[in-house]
């Protein structure tokens, strides 16, 4: 990724993120959620302060480290465990039925080139 979106379309899309309308739909998808849960398209860890207790672990899929780093802060501040577990949901290795809840509400697409990403 180029310095534009390595530097400031992280902290951008923290700020865009976090909207009074964004965080109600925040409480809506993640109400419910129990278990181990994957979520692609972690950003900057908003949802984190809308996971249930009945979250037992919550796996992040993420590909821009900046967005990660800057999230640092609010998962060092969860009671939930988490884990970044790649920068690409298309290669997770995770076991078939190994976790509960895979939310998506936010995400973007970013193409990568002929048969990475969507066309």
């Amino acid at each position: 990724m180029g310095w534009y979106s390595d530097h400031v379309l992280p902290k951008l899309l923290d700020l865009a993120m976090d909207t009074q309308h964004i965080r109600r739909i925040r409480a809506r998808v993640t109400a419910g959620l129990a278990g181990e849960v994957v979520e692609v398209g972690f950003g900057t860890g908003h949802n984190l302060a809308y996971l249930p207790a009945s979250v037992t672990r919550l796996l992040a899929v993420e590909p821009s480290r900046s967005s990660v780093r800057l999230a640092a802060a609010r998962i060092a501040a969860s009671a939930i465990p988490i884990d970044v577990i790649g920068p690409d949901a298309q290669r997770l290795q995770l076991p078939d039925a190994s976790v509960d809840a895979a939310p998506l509400h936010v995400e973007l697409v970013h193409h990568r080139g002929p048969g990475r990403g969507r066309p």
